[in-house]
């Protein structure tokens, strides 16, 4: 990380958070200085993004998710620099529905939606990386 000039974190979103390793991560990184004031963990400033995955319709998850969002990307506004982030919704999460038990999944609407959407993620996510790299050259 110290030689990084940007960094992405990316994560599944489980239960409205993102996972517990990557929370680990986050707690170790950033507690000591904000907790007790010393130097920070961060080598400098730099460009970050959070790219978030997760199951549910932007309509479900902006007014259950949203202020979680926004207090982890404050938190890495505060060592590093404002996160650019990218949300996915209603991602596909198997090739194959019928080897799992799963009731609260329609998997045709889930196929459907990974063939209409997919791609625009994919270039999300590229665009993304491109404003990385771009800020990573005005620091």
């Amino acid at each position: 990380m110290k030689n990084s000039d940007g960094i992405i974190f990316g994560s599944p979103i489980y239960f409205g958070e993102i996972t517990g390793e990557l929370r680990s991560f986050f707690e170790r990184f950033l507690f000591s200085s904000f907790v007790y004031g010393g130097e920070s963990n961060a080598p400098k400033r730099m460009p970050i993004g959070m790219i978030y995955t997760m199951n549910v319709t932007e309509e479900i998850c902006t007014p259950l998710y949203s202020s979680i969002f926004e207090i982890l990307e404050g938190n890495l506004e505060n060592v590093y620099s404002k996160p650019h982030s990218l949300k996915v919704y209603d991602t596909y999460q198997f090739t194959d529905y019928s080897k799992y038990e799963n009731y609260a999944f329609d998997p045709e609407l889930k196929a459907k939606r990974k063939e209409e959407h997919f791609h625009i993620d994919l270039k999300d996510a590229y665009d993304l990386g491109v404003k990385i790299a771009q800020d990573s050259l005005k620091i």
